[in-house]
């Protein structure tokens, strides 16, 4: 695995000068060091001028994403904290100490005021908070909730798409003014037996959910950053039949896809990690979902070849070609699996939405309609308690 250190300026702010060295260990990064300097001969590079200062400013560290925290690793201690006493800038910090702390943090905010969220870790503990807000709120007068994601997760895929790519640039970013709040378009999952989940990222069957099932439960995966993707890959590839028949429906009765496929997602996200681009047409700040769909026609070979072509893709770019299903949606639809076989293995039902893992058995098991119907809905401002922004460059 190769070492690398990598050195970025953070904020000048005074006399004060901050940078801060990262080592990183292939992907993930094992160490941050805060350099501080007095002097600087050429003047400021990146003078303080903090947004959102009305807002109420809540740091959550969700230590377990990634690599987990050590000592060394542990940009709240190491990099934020210092830098926020330095600059006299009041914020509160939110440990994780289990699997429910960022679920009932958000159950408790304030409809009555705004916040500014700085979280450290990856896409699912957003997808828990965001959750888990309260039902309700004031209709008259509703607030924010504006999120600065530091990509500190496996993949940071929403971090990534809104170019947040290391978490010393995305905090210096944050720290200068050069990255502004702008809305999250947010959609609904219904699935069978009637629980819901919000997503912003991908809703997945086939290839992609057996990937987040495999390199999430099993140990010799769960510990690696992302290397872990491209090896637990192979695993599934040679040893999973993946040819599950789906139809996909307008809110309206048309059919926009009938195929059997080996990979499925719903796609809002241009990247699903730093340099991965599978949906170069995708827009995370577009009220508009991708199909991406690669049909089961395709042999394992020809199917890795295409998902590999996300690492070539560059935003903008075309996708097409024999057994792509690659299609805009812009309405409510719903996703048919048409699969009778009760001897059909378990992992042809496992589902992943933006990191949340499920089973469309378990989640049928007490519905009497066993058609696996799961209905994807646009939501809108009054759907939810907050206004939902997501920080990006300008």
């Amino acid at each position: 695995m190769t070492t690398r250190v990598v050195v970025e300026p953070l904020v000048s702010c005074g006399k004060a000068v901050f940078s801060v060295e990262s080592v990183l260990e292939g992907t993930s990064y094992s160490e941050f060091r805060l350099v501080s300097e007095t002097t600087v001969e050429n003047g400021p590079s990146q003078p303080c001028n903090i947004p959102g200062n009305t807002s109420r400013i809540v740091v959550i560290d969700s230590v377990a994403s990634g690599i987990g925290r050590t000592p060394q690793n542990d940009f709240y201690k190491v990099v934020m904290e210092p830098v926020f006493s330095h600059l006299a800038l009041t914020h509160r910090y939110f440990k994780t100490d289990s699997a429910k702390a960022i679920a009932e943090f958000a159950k408790k905010i304030d409809t009555d005021r705004d916040y500014t969220l700085i979280v450290l870790s990856g896409d699912t503990s957003i997808l828990e908070l965001l959750n888990n807000l309260p039902a309700t709120g004031n209709a008259a007068a509703k607030h924010s909730i504006d999120i600065l994601t530091i990509p500190l997760g496996s993949a940071n895929a929403l971090a990534n798409s809104v170019d947040c790519t290391s978490p010393t640039a995305t905090f210096a970013s944050f720290l200068s003014g050069n990255a502004t709040p702008q809305p999250l378009p947010l959609y609904e999952v219904r699935f069978p037996g009637g629980s819901t989940t919000l997503f912003f990222i991908i809703f997945s069957m086939g290839f992609h959910a057996n990937l987040l099932h495999l390199c999430t439960n099993h140990p010799k995966y769960s510990k690696m950053g992302v290397e872990r993707f491209r090896l637990a890959s192979t695993e599934i590839l040679e040893n999973y039949d993946l040819d599950i028949p789906l139809v996909v429906k307008s809110c309206s009765g048309t059919t926009i896809t009938a195929n059997n496929f080996s990979y499925f997602a719903i796609i809002n996200t241009p990247n699903l990690e730093k340099t991965y681009i599978p949906s170069p047409s995708s827009s995370v700040l577009k009220r508009q979902l991708h199909i991406l769909g690669y049909t089961s026609e395709l042999t394992p070979e020809e199917l890795t070849v295409d998902i590999l072509k996300g690492y070539e893709l560059h935003r903008g770019d075309t996708l097409s070609g024999p057994g792509i299903v690659y299609e805009p949606i812009e309405e409510d639809f719903e996703v048919v699996m048409q699969l009778d076989d009760a001897e059909a293995p378990d992992y042809k039902f496992e589902v992943c939405c933006d990191g949340l893992l499920s089973n469309l058995r378990d989640l049928s098991k007490d519905n009497a309609d066993k058609s696996n119907v799961i209905k994807v809905s646009f939501l809108n401002d009054n759907d939810l308690s907050f206004k939902i922004n997501i920080f990006t460059h300008v």
